[in-house]
């Protein structure tokens, strides 16, 4: 959980070792925002968290109380050396770009 929390906050070509790891920034999403970020996660999962497979990233819906704070559910298996476990992890991305990972 605390590297996804990381590699979330992180934005592309902030490192100079890897500047395709994190996500693209707010600013440069096209005309589907949540839509892009959805798959921009699921893609910076798969390349840089390993000990995580079949990555689902899915858009719900906007909370009622704050509208303009975008919500994702990370479905995944955690493997290990002896099993595979299902885990789910909750993110919230605020109109600022910070983002929040519960799980």
């Amino acid at each position: 959980m605390r590297h996804l929390y990381h590699m979330l906050n992180t934005r592309q070509d902030d490192g100079p070792a890897a500047v395709e790891y994190g996500l693209p920034a707010l600013s440069d999403l096209g005309t589907s925002p949540a839509e892009d970020l959805r798959r921009a996660i699921e893609n910076t999962i798969r390349t840089y968290e390993p000990r995580l497979a079949n990555v689902r990233v899915q858009v719900l819906p906007p909370e009622i109380d704050d509208p303009l704070k975008t919500r994702f559910q990370i479905s995944a298996r955690l493997v290990t050396e002896d099993e595979k476990v299902k885990v789910r992890f909750d993110t919230l991305v605020d109109g600022a770009g910070s983002w929040k990972v519960s799980g």
